[in-house]
This record gives structure tokens, C-alpha cells and sequence, in this order.
């Protein structure tokens, strides 16, 4: 009976050789088998074959690759590269977040564009006295709006607003302003780019005067200028102003608190509203 030969890189013996010369040709079969298979031979415990080149049964012994070991914990994780090849967790967002960078590494955070859903942050507002007040806890709010209503007894004060108690002149504003004059005049305008310890907000004339308005400061969350406006209507004492300013902060720290001043005396009454926004 006829053999074929299979490609092993060895040839099967004859019916020839079996009969003519058996032992011999069981021999070279074996010896061609066993250097054929000489790759699979060896390998220790925990190792595992893996092809060495293309050619056939030419094969290694290597350690086992582990492979990643999953770091995700929740429904919604991703994984990133933490520390170069190192698999670290990211775990899901709250919802309209937006994947963004910060420090290198990926993270969840408020859309930078639009999205601003404002909170009040002191329930019930909160009483103005003294010659300042100050509300802090505010780092992490990207946007901040205060209302308020108040009055002094002291002529010629001036309402005025900080960040971060810096008294430094790291203020900067010009704008118009809104009082009892009776008819258009230069004297309605602000000074020019001017840098100054505070931003002005009001100047109150005497016992009877009292201001209503608003200031707003947007990139109150960043290490960049903050932007200030100021707008509001004194309440009718001729000589009362109240400035429509557009300003700006210089300083480097995200906005940790703001204090509102009155630079004579102090204030005799008044609620101020603040608001806040995380973009």
C-alpha cells in the first residue's frame, strides 16, 4: 500500500523500507521527528508557545503576558493611560458633563459654552452692616451675581467691591454713570482705564441716599482675568451715583470670596443677594 508524505520536514519510510530495512528507518523517523519538534520541547511551569519567525514549526518558549488588568468598577468607566502605560479608572460623569483635559490626564466638567444654571448660595440673602461684608466659600463657581439694596447715613460714601480681600491695585474699570442730573453732561461718565484698590459700584450722597443694582464677575473659576460688570440706580437724592462700569480683576487665584466696602463708616441697612454658576 502507497504512503504519502506529509510536510512535517521529515519523510514517512516505504512499505519498501519497513520490510527491507525496518528498524533502521523507525530510527530516522524518530531522530527527523525529534528535531523537527525540538521547539516544543522544554518551557517551564507558567510558560506559554508562541510562534519565534514565520517558518514552520520554528516556535519559542516565553513568559506569560497577564495582559490589563480592568480597572472599571461602574457602568460608564473608561480607562486611560495613567503614568505612561498604567491603566487607570475614569468613572462616569454626572449628566451634560464633557470629557475635557486638566493636568495632563482626562476629566469630567461642565461644558465651557453656555449651560450657566445659576444657585443661590446664601438662602435668604444677607443683611449689609458694617463698613464691610464678606461672603466666602465661592471657589469652584465659574460665574457669580450679586443683587442688592442699601443705604448710608455717612455722606459721600462710596460702595465698593473686592475679591479675595485683595486690597492691592489689581482692579481696573471704565464705564458711565447713572444719577440725578438734570440734563446730559460729561460729569455722567467715569474716568478712563483706571486702576484702583476696589471696583466702585455707588456713591451715596448723604443720610437719605440708597442704591439698587447688580455686579456680575464671569471667570471667577480661573487662574485668568475675571470680568466685572457693574450696573444699578442710586435712589433719587440729587448728587447719588451709581456706576455702569465695565472692569476687570488681574489677579492670578480663582475667586475664593468678595466683600462688599463702604469707605465711610458703615452701612445702615440693606440685603445682598449672591448667585453662582459652575461655568
Amino acid at each position: 500500500m502507497a504512503t504519502t508524505t506529509p510536510n512535517f520536514g521529515w519523510a514517512v519510510p516505504t512499505s519498501t523500507d519497513l520490510v527491507k530495512d525496518g528498524a533502521v528507518a523507525i530510527e530516522t523517523l524518530g531522530d527527523a521527528i525529534d528535531a523537527s519538534l525540538l521547539d516544543l520541547k522544554g518551557g517551564t511551569t507558567g510558560q506559554v508557545l508562541k510562534k519565534n519567525t514565520n517558518t514552520d514549526m520554528d516556535f519559542i518558549w516565553s513568559a506569560d503576558s497577564a495582559g490589563m488588568t480592568n480597572p472599571m468598577t461602574t457602568t460608564g468607566d473608561t480607562i486611560y493611560s495613567s503614568s505612561g502605560s498604567t491603566p487607570a479608572r475614569l468613572g462616569i460623569g454626572s449628566t451634560g458633563n464633557v470629557l475635557t483635559v486638566s493636568g495632563g490626564v482626562p476629566t469630567w466638567s461642565a461644558p465651557a459654552g453656555g449651560g450657566q444654571n445659576f444657585t443661590l448660595l446664601n438662602t435668604g440673602g444677607t443683611a449689609l452692616s458694617g463698613s464691610t461684608l464678606t461672603i466666602s466659600g465661592l471657589s469652584g463657581y465659574g460665574s457669580l451675581f450679586l443683587i442688592l439694596d442699601t443705604a448710608t447715613t455717612n455722606a459721600n460714601a462710596t460702595i465698593g467691591l473686592r475679591l479675595n480681600t485683595d486690597t492691592a491695585s489689581n482692579y481696573r474699570y471704565s464705564g458711565q454713570t447713572s444719577n440725578s442730573l438734570t440734563s446730559y453732561s460729561m460729569g455722567i461718565f467715569s474716568g478712563g482705564y483706571a486702576s484702583t484698590t476696589y471696583i466702585p459700584i455707588a456713591s451715596l450722597s448723604n443720610g437719605s441716599s440708597a442704591f439698587y443694582g447688580g455686579v456680575e464677575i464671569k471667570g471667577a473659576n480661573s487662574t485668568g482675568i475675571k470680568v466685572i460688570t457693574t450696573k444699578g440706580s442710586p435712589g433719587g437724592v440729587n448728587g447719588d451715583v451709581g456706576f455702569d462700569n465695565y472692569g476687570v480683576y488681574v489677579g492670578t487665584s480663582v475667586i475664593s470670596s468678595l466683600s462688599l466696602i463702604c469707605t465711610s463708616n458703615s452701612f445702615d441697612y440693606g440685603t445682598v443677594y449672591l448667585y453662582g454658576s459652575a461655568v
